[in-house]
Parts: C-alpha cells; sequence; structure tokens
C-alpha cells in the first residue's frame, strides 16, 4: 500500500475505506469532494470504528474480508481517480451523484469508487455484490433490485441528461470508465427515501485484475 493511504473500518462489519492522506488536492483536482463522499460513506456503512479514523480524502470502499495490502498501487491510483473524475463529472452537470444523475432529489451524497477483486460478480450477482459490500442492512427488506440501462452515446447512466453536450470532466471519466469492462448499472430500494447506485465492471492492468466500479446514493420521494 503507498504509503499516503490509510484504511479506516466502518460499520459493524468492518468494511474498508481507503483514504488518501496527502493534504493537497491531487489528480488535477481543483474541488474537494471529501465531505460529500463522507456522507455517502456514512449512509451506506455507518460511522468509522474509533481506533480507525485517519484523516484525510477517502475514495474507495473495499470488503472487510480483503487484504488490503494486496490492493496494487496501480489499482488504487485508478481507484483514486474513478472517485475524484465521478464526482468531477457530475458537479459540472450540477447534480451530486454520476450515478443517480438528475433524478436524485438531493445532491449533498458523492460517488466513492470500490474494488471487489477477483469473483464472479457478472450480470445476475447483484445480490452477492451488495452483501459483499456489507450493504444488504441499509437495503429494504424484499426491495427490488433494478437495472439502470446506459446512453448508447455517452456510455454514462441514462439518470444523467447531458443537455448542452460533454465537457473536459465527462470526456475524462468516459476515458477512466473505457478501462472497464462487461460495464452495468444497477440501484437497489434502501431505508425511506434512499436507493443505493451501483456501476461495475471488470478491471485489468499489468499488475491486477478483478471487479471495481462506483457507488452512489440517490434520494427519491
Amino acid at each position: 500500500m503507498a504509503a499516503e493511504v490509510t484504511v479506516a473500518r466502518h460499520g459493524p462489519q468492518g468494511v474498508q475505506i481507503f483514504v488518501d492522506g496527502r493534504p493537497s488536492l491531487t489528480e488535477n483536482q481543483s474541488v474537494d469532494f471529501s465531505a460529500a463522499i463522507c456522507t455517502t460513506i456514512a449512509t451506506l456503512f455507518g460511522t468509522a470504528r474509533e481506533d480507525s479514523a485517519p484523516a484525510g480524502k477517502p475514495f474507495a470502499a473495499v470488503p472487510p474480508g480483503l487484504d488490503a495490502n494486496d490492493l496494487a498501487q496501480s489499482v488504487q491510483h485508478y481507484l483514486r481517480q474513478l472517485s475524484v473524475g465521478a464526482n468531477a463529472a457530475a458537479a459540472s452537470l450540477f447534480c451530486g451523484s454520476i450515478l443517480a444523475g438528475h433524478t436524485s432529489e438531493a445532491d449533498e451524497f458523492g460517488d466513492i469508487a470500490f474494488w471487489l477483486g477477483d469473483g464472479d460478480y457478472g450480470a445476475g450477482h447483484e445480490a452477492a455484490i451488495l452483501d459483499l459490500l456489507g450493504l444488504n442492512n441499509v437495503i429494504s427488506e424484499g426491495g427490488e433490485i433494478q437495472d439502470v440501462k446506459l446512453s448508447p452515446d455517452t456510455g454514462l447512466p441514462s439518470t444523467v441528461s447531458l443537455s448542452s453536450g460533454e465537457n473536459a470532466e465527462v470526456q475524462r471519466l468516459q476515458e477512466l470508465l473505457s478501462c472497464l469492462k462487461e460495464i452495468r448499472v444497477f440501484c437497489a430500494q434502501g431505508a425511506g427515501d434512499v436507493e443505493v447506485y451501483v456501476l461495475i465492471g471488470h478491471y485489468e492492468d499489468a499488475e491486477r485484475s478483478g471487479w471495481a466500479g462506483l457507488l452512489g446514493v440517490s434520494i427519491e420521494t
């Protein structure tokens, strides 16, 4: 693990949140999206354990059963870029989450990247993905899981409206998403007005391969 990255464990299941401890904005980032990402983390996973709350910018969620030290630096770099890119693209389009897009009635939730590693997480395994990420406790009992269509023109969820065309932030996110194969997006009804959005695809580079993506939260009344 890179020296500047620390891990915080959240909630009863101990989901691992990767935190960038560098003090300055990074990855060509002009805005710090940490507050919005922290709101999503608290909603999905709960607060950090008292003995595991490093300061910094959270950027990725990893299941408790995976060894954080086994996550290649190239993967960490990609997840950091993906998290920053998703939130920058959403902000450029005046929405909180690039996954929930303009369907959400709240903009205080940011998207966070995640890593599942190897496994059978293709189509039809949505419940297993939610379970591995410790999200079954926030999904309503009997809550329906629905596919979210991807725009054939932009490759982004159909929840996003691009009335004025693509901008630099959107194009950068599209470049990052092109590193994922078999991309799909689905959502599940959470407690109350919360909906959980998941974008997942298969990532591969010279060091590591596995399933990765983005988590987002929507409020719909």
